[in-house]
Protein backbone atom coordinates (compact mmCIF):
# COMPACT_ATOMS: atom_id res chain seq x y z
CA UNK A 1 0.00 0.00 0.00
CA UNK A 2 2.70 2.12 0.81
CA UNK A 3 4.47 1.70 -2.53
CA UNK A 4 0.93 3.20 -4.04
CA UNK A 5 0.60 6.11 -2.47
CA UNK A 6 4.32 6.76 -3.11
CA UNK A 7 3.43 6.46 -6.84
CA UNK A 8 0.03 8.16 -6.51
CA UNK A 9 1.89 11.36 -4.91
CA UNK A 10 4.41 11.61 -7.62
CA UNK A 11 1.58 11.14 -10.52
CA UNK A 12 -0.46 13.79 -8.56
CA UNK A 13 2.36 16.21 -8.09
CA UNK A 14 3.24 16.25 -11.91
CA UNK A 15 -0.73 16.56 -12.72
CA UNK A 16 -0.60 19.41 -10.70
CA UNK A 17 2.47 21.27 -11.95
CA UNK A 18 0.83 20.55 -15.71
CA UNK A 19 -2.61 21.62 -14.79
CA UNK A 20 -1.94 24.73 -12.11
CA UNK A 21 2.13 25.14 -13.15
CA UNK A 22 4.61 26.82 -11.62
CA UNK A 23 4.59 24.93 -8.22
CA UNK A 24 7.35 22.64 -8.95
CA UNK A 25 9.83 24.24 -11.29
CA UNK A 26 9.79 27.98 -11.15
CA UNK A 27 12.21 30.61 -12.22
CA UNK A 28 14.22 32.22 -9.84
CA UNK A 29 16.33 35.39 -9.32
CA UNK A 30 18.59 34.34 -12.21
CA UNK A 31 16.03 33.23 -14.69
CA UNK A 32 16.71 29.98 -14.37
CA UNK A 33 13.99 26.93 -13.69
CA UNK A 34 14.37 25.39 -10.63
CA UNK A 35 12.69 22.76 -8.42
CA UNK A 36 10.77 24.02 -5.57
CA UNK A 37 10.28 20.86 -3.36
CA UNK A 38 8.71 23.10 -0.58
CA UNK A 39 6.79 24.81 -2.20
CA UNK A 40 5.10 21.87 -3.88
CA UNK A 41 4.88 20.29 0.04
CA UNK A 42 3.15 23.56 0.74
CA UNK A 43 0.62 22.72 -2.01
CA UNK A 44 0.03 19.28 -0.72
CA UNK A 45 -0.94 20.33 2.68
CA UNK A 46 -2.12 23.45 1.97
CA UNK A 47 -6.11 22.71 2.11
CA UNK A 48 -5.55 21.09 5.67
CA UNK A 49 -5.20 24.79 6.91
CA UNK A 50 -7.28 26.94 4.16
CA UNK A 51 -10.83 26.27 3.11
CA UNK A 52 -9.72 27.62 -0.69
CA UNK A 53 -8.81 24.32 -2.38
CA UNK A 54 -12.22 22.81 -0.89
CA UNK A 55 -14.10 24.79 -3.60
CA UNK A 56 -15.65 22.21 -6.21
CA UNK A 57 -13.96 23.92 -9.21
CA UNK A 58 -10.75 22.91 -7.26
CA UNK A 59 -11.23 19.67 -6.10
CA UNK A 60 -9.52 17.80 -8.39
CA UNK A 61 -5.93 19.67 -7.18
CA UNK A 62 -6.89 18.89 -3.45
CA UNK A 63 -4.18 16.28 -2.15
CA UNK A 64 -6.21 15.33 1.05
CA UNK A 65 -9.53 14.84 -1.01
CA UNK A 66 -7.43 12.84 -3.97
CA UNK A 67 -5.72 10.97 -1.69
CA UNK A 68 -8.79 10.15 0.65
CA UNK A 69 -10.56 8.74 -2.32
CA UNK A 70 -7.59 7.04 -3.53
CA UNK A 71 -7.27 5.01 -0.88
CA UNK A 72 -11.27 4.14 -0.59
CA UNK A 73 -10.79 3.19 -3.91
CA UNK A 74 -7.46 1.17 -3.40
CA UNK A 75 -9.17 -1.02 -0.08
CA UNK A 76 -12.83 -1.56 -1.76
CA UNK A 77 -10.85 -2.86 -4.89
CA UNK A 78 -8.18 -5.27 -3.01
CA UNK A 79 -11.49 -6.11 -0.56
CA UNK A 80 -12.95 -6.96 -3.31
CA UNK A 81 -10.29 -9.49 -4.83
CA UNK A 82 -9.65 -10.69 -1.88
CA UNK A 83 -13.45 -12.05 -1.64
CA UNK A 84 -13.43 -13.16 -5.00
CA UNK A 85 -9.85 -15.43 -4.40
CA UNK A 86 -10.65 -16.93 -1.39
CA UNK A 87 -14.08 -18.03 -2.84
CA UNK A 88 -16.75 -16.09 -1.13
CA UNK A 89 -18.28 -14.64 -3.80
CA UNK A 90 -17.68 -17.73 -5.85
CA UNK A 91 -22.00 -18.27 -5.84
CA UNK A 92 -22.62 -14.99 -6.97
CA UNK A 93 -22.68 -14.41 -11.05
CA UNK A 94 -24.58 -12.22 -13.40
CA UNK A 95 -26.06 -15.38 -15.24
CA UNK A 96 -29.02 -16.68 -13.57
CA UNK A 97 -29.23 -19.70 -15.13
CA UNK A 98 -28.18 -22.38 -12.89
CA UNK A 99 -25.44 -24.77 -13.74
CA UNK A 100 -26.31 -27.68 -12.00
CA UNK A 101 -26.75 -30.16 -14.51
CA UNK A 102 -26.89 -33.29 -11.43
CA UNK A 103 -30.09 -32.08 -9.72
CA UNK A 104 -32.92 -34.26 -9.15
CA UNK A 105 -36.41 -33.96 -10.68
Amino acid sequence: MWIELIIFTIAFCIFVELYVGSILIRLDSNNQYTFNLLSMGNFLIHPLYNKFLWNPELWIVNYPLMISFFILINLIFVNHLNLVNNGILKGITSDPTSTNTNSDI
